[in-house]
């Protein structure tokens, strides 16, 4: 069997490197390059593309060579012919899709309507999960969960290593540590095509690496990076049919890690920027790591480290369920630590917004004490004191060091003190705590209106310097908390009507710590 899958290895990467000197020449010839300088191509002279073709010479003339032998090699497969003659279809629709794309252009949409419908293709070619039960006991919602999630997984792949190919080699370097995972974690009793048919493809990558690797002489293309993320996909889908769920999904996320990391990001990042999901940019964490003074070789041998070393992780958690959470755990740490200093400033951004989520309970809390304090202010039989009270309940917990009243009348404006706290300026205020009085940085000033629409004052809201960080509903407290205190006011002791009969009394040092104001007798 060694012998089998040596061979295999090695009419595989020959085919490629014949079929890419060719392709290369041709592609020469017939000026089908990426341009100099075009946008987010970080080469600096044109190179052919159309990388594809030799690519999937490799891996079909290997596939073949496979299929001929002798020797009952295919007597244990569970892919009998017709199943990998149905596979081959689909895998050729997505070479000429690519290849169409290379030559002309094809739309986003177009696109991936082509893709879904050869990974559908793969499913009933038996490419994939056979069933998902777990989920349901009915057959034909069984069929088409099963159905959406193998389709599901070879889009995200396929698309996955297309984005991730913007650097010389990147691309291959991480599709053959990820099929090198794929061959070792093929079980000794399974599919021995499926080994086969993974050593067809690593070996057609290890051909096309050597042109491909910085400074490439000739490019993937779409053709080559939508062909190996497709292969990837189907082959991934068919590993190890007797691990768990979850060391199974653990597996299958951690061997394309890199590309998946950057796909999702990608989607994350244009969506908070507002930007079109499916038109391309040069901001992917690999153009990040140049952009940060990472050189292209540096770039492309982090990233497929990284990558490697996930795989590694994950093949282990095969036979090691522990490794899982380990695995688990770096890779959040990892991705968040990256991202971070990769200076992202979409990520700064949905930072804080968890931040604010972290702090909701707070500020649902304060909200609540607000519209408390409201009702009480509406519905008790007010005077000022149980005012001044309310007051200090509803804002005291809110960061609020102090108040005070500021009403109009025909004498000017007059203040009502709560507590005989004086400043410089012979003003009284209340704090609740005396020390905070010298430790105000601003006053809120709410409006006070009476139901009449008449101005009747405001009320000043004192904050200190070390106050805890807002978080309450400002408008809650400027509109109705306002309007409540406005209403309560005129209700306990003032006639807004008659208001320049009001009399104030003024505070004395021996006085309660209420202040009192009286309307004279008719």
């Amino acid at each position: 069997m060694s012998i089998i899958y040596t061979s295999t290895l090695a009419i595989s990467a020959i085919l490629s490197a014949v079929f890419t000197m060719a392709v290369r020449a041709l592609a020469i010839r017939h000026r089908c390059v990426d341009v100099a300088n075009n946008g987010r191509h970080a080469h600096l002279k044109s190179v052919p593309r159309l990388g594809g073709i030799a690519i999937a010479a490799g891996f079909f003339g290997a596939a073949i060579f496979a299929l001929h032998l002798r020797g009952g090699v295919l007597a244990d497969s569970v892919l009998g012919l017709r199943s990998l003659a149905s596979a081959t279809a689909a895998v050729l629709l997505i070479l000429l899709l690519g290849l169409y794309d290379d030559l002309f252009h094809v739309g986003p949409y177009a696109k991936l309507f082509v893709e879904g419908t050869a990974a559908a293709w793969m499913y009933f070619a038996d490419f994939g999960v056979p069933s998902l039960a777990q989920f349901t006991t009915h057959s034909a919602l069984r069929t088409l969960v099963t159905l959406l999630v193998n389709v599901c997984w070879i889009l995200v792949v396929t698309n996955a290593f297309n984005l991730i190919d913007g650097l010389d080699g990147l691309a291959c370097g991480c599709a053959l540590i990820a099929v090198t995972a794929i061959f070792i974690s093929v079980p000794a009793g399974g599919s021995s095509i499926l080994g086969l048919l993974a050593l067809a493809l690593a070996g057609s990558i290890l051909g096309f690496l050597p042109f491909n690797s910085h400074p490439a002489s000739i490019f993937l293309g779409d053709s080559g990076s939508l062909f190996i993320g497709f292969v990837l996909g189907a082959l991934s889908l068919n590993t190890r049919p007797d691990s768990t769920g979850v060391a199974r999904i653990t597996f299958l996320v951690a061997i394309v890690l890199i590309p998946l990391i950057d796909l999702l990001w990608t989607v994350v990042r244009r969506f908070v920027g507002r930007k079109a999901v499916f038109r391309g940019d040069a901001d992917h964490i690999h153009h990040r790591l140049t952009s940060c003074g990472f050189s292209h070789r540096d770039a492309v041998l982090t990233l497929c480290g990284i990558s490697a070393a996930a795989a590694c992780l994950a093949t282990l958690s095969l036979r090691a369920h522990w490794i899982i959470g380990l695995l688990l755990a770096l890779v959040l740490a990892g991705a968040w630590f990256g991202l971070q200093r990769l200076g992202y400033p979409e990520f700064a951004e949905i930072v804080a917004a968890f931040q604010k989520l972290a702090t909701l309970r707070s500020s649902i809390t304060n909200n609540l004490l607000i519209r408390q304090g409201i009702a009480m202010l509406r519905g008790m039989p007010a005077d000022l004191p149980q005012i001044c009270h309310v007051l200090r309940l509803t804002l005291e917990p809110l960061g609020f060091s102090g108040v005070s009243f500021h009403i109009f009348s025909s004498a000017g404006e007059r203040t009502i003190e709560f507590a005989s706290r004086k400043s410089n300026g012979g003003i009284v205020v209340q704090y609740w705590r005396p020390q905070a009085f010298s430790r105000v940085e601003y006053e809120l000033r709410l409006l006070l209106t009476s139901r009449s629409g008449i101005s009747i004052g405001d009320l000043r809201l004192s904050r200190e310097r070390a106050a805890s960080p807002q978080r309450f509903d400002m408008n809650l407290l400027c509109n109705d908390f306002r309007s409540a205190v406005a209403g309560a006011l005129e209700r306990s002791v003032f006639d807004f009507s008659t208001m320049q009969r009001i009399q104030f009394i003024p505070q004395s040092r021996s006085s309660s710590r209420l202040p009192q104001a009286i309307l004279p007798r008719n």
